[in-house]
């Protein structure tokens, strides 16, 4: 391979460097106490109609020639300030070599099963913050998966989540498999590059005005929420405990559902002021509590989850992570599966409103300036929690919904066929879901601690059945409302 592909930009390192926002480096200190600071971005191709055999040296020349054309987080890594007395820099690496990012591995057997090991494999690995936060693995003569091509490669991008969330992530995954590379418009910062020394020398004089603008921040914040209570929902309830709900016992699994998207617009516009995921909610809570209830514990009271919203429309921001968490009612105490997705509908629509709210109130943004080592603190606070299995609060899963628009990517010549995430778990969230849709497929990829979910395929033929019943008694209600009309 030469120095070119070894070297990528490398002759543009070290010109630049830009801060982390407190939204993106939160997540490089939670990693610190355990938490999952991983995006899994999966991406299917049809390797047989390209016509050409996947060679290393090959997929190493093309992701070159890409990443010089994309946004410069690939060529960036992290610099922390010394005592992590601020938050850490983004500096382009003048030692970056493709060969640490990129592998290329044939398929260890057909079926989903044997995929499903691979990925996990890359899933369980950390993201080296020494390097850029990224890896790309492309595994071959990927066969035996009923809804996929008979000669596939799947390539699975993987992201530290201090790069940004998964709207974030998609559009980096888009902008690397375009199917016609441009110059990326992402800016690569405007700072000189710093040394470490210098660094600590900005956090020590920033120190002082910092903690001083979060002691009169929360002051007049504390004093504000007392009028702005009344109008602003509380951000969240107790959530009764389930299996999915304690500390991890075993290893990562994860299943794949894939629905036609056409048919679940369908039911979304039989249930007016409703969305698309506002049916993928029901038809989760529709699985989860079957679950529960064949494996013989039906949860007292409903269950809730939690949701990722993106607050891009609300506010300016430079980080990679904008996003707030919503808590949403699933209403799995409604047994009637269109009351259910109608009661789901209200309880996100008022999530959001609250949200809306929420981020216009004074001061909403006071923590966005938390000082480094006030937020690490507050971290490791939140571990002990978790780790010492308090009460449920924001919902009992967690399920994320981020599209992938038209199926126009491709790699070396192969094109997508399909699309989808695996969101991590942690203790107190044994169970998560992620929701993608490519062209007129969406998938929902569950992920699942093997003990807690022992067999995948029964949740997964729950997924089914809860949508069959949906779709069919939607229809049903649709065709005698115009049998009455």
């Amino acid at each position: 391979m030469s120095d070119t592909v070894r070297q990528g930009v490398a002759q543009e390192a070290g010109t630049l460097s830009t801060q982390l926002t407190a939204d993106d480096a939160v997540h490089v200190y939670a990693e610190e106490h355990g938490a999952q600071t991983k995006i899994m971005d999966v991406y299917v191709f049809d390797a047989a109609a390209a016509g050409v055999e996947l060679a290393y040296d090959d997929l190493l020349t093309w992701v070159s020639d890409r990443i010089e054309r994309c946004a410069p987080i690939f060529r960036q890594r992290l610099v922390r300030v010394p005592g992590d007395l601020d938050y850490p820099y983004w500096s382009l690496d003048a030692t970056f070599d493709l060969r640490n990012h990129v592998t290329l591995t044939a398929s260890a057997g057909p079926g989903w099963d044997s995929l499903m090991h691979q990925i996990g494999g890359i899933v369980d690995g950390p993201v080296d913050l020494t390097r850029p936060p990224w890896e790309l693995h492309v595994i071959t003569d990927v066969s035996g998966i009923a809804d996929l091509p008979a000669d596939a490669a799947v390539a699975v991008l993987k992201f530290h989540h201090c790069v940004g969330d998964a709207t974030e992530t998609v559009r980096l995954g888009r902008q690397l498999f375009a199917s016609e590379s441009e110059p990326a418009t992402a800016d690569v910062g405007t700072e000189r590059d710093r040394s470490r020394l210098s660094m600590l020398g900005v956090a020590v004089r920033r120190a002082p005005r910092s903690v001083a603008r979060l002691v009169s921040g929360l002051a007049r914040l504390r004093k504000d929420g007392r009028g702005a209570a009344a109008e602003i929902p509380a951000a969240a309830r107790q959530w009764p405990q389930t299996r999915f709900n304690r500390p991890l016992t075993s290893t990562l699994r994860f299943g794949r559902v894939v629905f036609d998207l056409p048919a679940v617009m369908a039911v979304r516009s039989q249930c007016l002021g409703a969305t698309v995921n506002d049916v993928v909610l029901s038809v989760i809570a529709d699985a989860m509590s079957a679950y529960l209830a064949e494996v013989g514990e039906w949860p007292d009271g409903s269950l809730g989850a939690r949701m990722p919203y993106s607050t891009r429309a609300f506010k300016e921001s430079t980080a990679g992570n904008r996003f707030d968490v919503l808590s949403v009612n699933l209403h799995t105490d409604v047994a009637d599966p269109l009351e259910r997705l109608r009661a789901i509908r209200d309880s996100a629509q008022e999530a959001k409103d609250g949200l809306t709210k929420r981020l216009g109130a004074p001061n909403a943004h006071t923590l966005d300036e938390i000082p480094a080592p006030y937020m690490r603190m507050a971290l490791k606070a939140d571990a002990r929690a978790r780790r010492a299995g308090q009460p449920v609060l924001g919902g009992n899963t967690l399920i994320s919904n981020v599209g992938r628009g038209i199926a126009d990517l491709q790699l070396l010549g192969s094109p997508v066929v399909d699309s989808f995430g695996i969101l991590p778990i942690t203790d107190g969230a044994g169970l998560s879901h992620f929701v993608a849709s490519l062209a007129d497929r969406l998938t929902i990829t569950f992920t699942a601690d093997a003990v807690m979910m022992p067999e995948l395929e029964r949740y997964a033929r729950l997924l089914r059945a809860g949508f069959t019943e949906l779709a069919a008694l939607s229809e049903l209600e649709a065709s005698q409302a115009d049998t009455s009309a």
